[in-house]
């Protein structure tokens, strides 16, 4: 995935979308792929030093972004 964290933003939107369509196997799987990338970008198992963007890989808000999506994809999905 070349950009991780506009992967981590569409996957909630997605999860999302697919809840509302009654498509609820997919709403989990969107879902899921968006907590693996958040997770990676903030697992504390990184060095100290582990800078989460990398390169080119978002600002720290798109990241903030991310978060707020899968905490409200995840709200709507699991109630």
């Amino acid at each position: 995935d070349p950009n991780p964290v506009l992967s981590a933003i569409i996957h909630p939107v997605l999860a999302m979308a697919h809840h509302r369509l009654g498509h609820a196997d997919t709403a989990r799987a969107e879902l899921e792929k968006s907590r693996k990338l958040i997770h990676v970008a903030f697992t504390p198992e990184l060095a100290p030093n582990y800078e989460p963007m990398g390169r080119h890989q978002g600002i720290w808000w798109d990241w903030l972004l991310a978060r707020i999506l899968f905490r409200e994809a995840q709200t709507l999905i699991q109630g």
